[in-house]
């Protein structure tokens, strides 16, 4: 049995009520490659100087990054890159994200209580895709989720393990333990990174300014990655389902199709799916 683990970060503009724009994302790989990442991640900190990576404050040139250079901050930023980028494939990245205006707009105050707010239905929705991709790993393996400590990890926590008890979900059986690390876990900065410049795309995509930054082009080009968006429509088709459900608090899942569903080819055409090694950026 292998075990493997997707540490995982949020990214939203949280100065406006609802965000517009919010991302949960991190990166899952087996512990043995985690290993090798953080020894040279720490590294990488501690020539810099700082305590931990900070995608914002790196961007914003405060807190620890107060006074630091454009050439500091794209060197340090290097180091770090290439980090990952030497674990290529095997290293995945996994994102979710959504607008919440068009949450808001579409999804009435009962139906989000069934759905999840903006961290869980990303979250749960990440947790799903990794499921669904370990489909052809060897029946035993499983997967852990480390999350950083925020305002919503209880809910996260347990609607990880309600999905675990889901008797009506085939991929419970991937999932192992979730549990919450800190400003101490180191592999969680490299979730704060991707959550980052997702968000980072996203936003400006938002504001009718997309731009690909080259560090996550950076990213995409070296390393797996699979994302999933949760536009207008998909809002607007999920409606009807929600006021239907008879679940409990943050109870829906939206799950994704596997060769076992009578309806799969069907519902494979009409569900977006970006493969591992497939970032739908343009």
């Amino acid at each position: 049995m292998a075990l493997y683990y997707f540490y995982c970060d949020e990214s939203y503009d949280s100065q406006v009520t609802p965000p517009k724009t919010f991302v949960v994302g991190g990166f899952f790989v087996a512990e043995k490659i985690w290993e090798r990442i953080r020894r040279r991640w720490d590294a990488a900190n501690r020539r810099a100087k700082v305590n931990r990576y900070h995608a914002s404050h790196l961007n914003a040139h405060d807190h620890e990054f107060t006074n630091w250079t454009k050439p500091q901050a794209l060197e340090y930023s290097k180091q770090v890159l290439k980090i990952l980028a030497d674990q290529e494939k095997i290293l995945q990245g996994v994102t979710c994200s959504l607008f919440g205006e068009d949450y808001e707009r579409a999804i009435d105050e009962p139906s989000r209580k069934k759905l999840g707010n903006y961290y869980v239905l990303c979250f749960k929705t990440c947790v799903g895709m990794i499921a669904n991709e370990m489909q052809n790993f060897p029946e035993e393996d499983q997967f852990s989720v480390i999350l950083d400590r925020g305002e919503w990890q209880e809910e996260a926590v347990k609607a990880f393990y309600d999905m675990k008890a889901a008797t009506n979900w085939e991929r419970r059986s991937r999932l192992s333990e979730c549990t919450v690390g800190g400003p101490e876990t180191i592999a969680l900065q490299p979730a704060d990174l991707i959550a980052y410049e997702t968000f980072r795309y996203l936003h400006g995509r938002q504001m009718d300014t997309p731009h690909v930054r080259a560090l996550i082009r950076a990213i995409f080009k070296q390393n797996g990655y699979t994302g999933f968006f949760y536009d207008a429509e998909i809002f607007e088709r999920l409606k009807q389902p929600l006021r239907d459900a008879d679940v409990q608090e943050n109870g829906f899942l939206v799950t994704f199709p596997t060769p076992s569903d009578p309806d799969f080819e069907q519902i494979r055409k009409e569900i977006p799916q970006n493969k591992w090694d497939d970032p739908r950026l343009d």
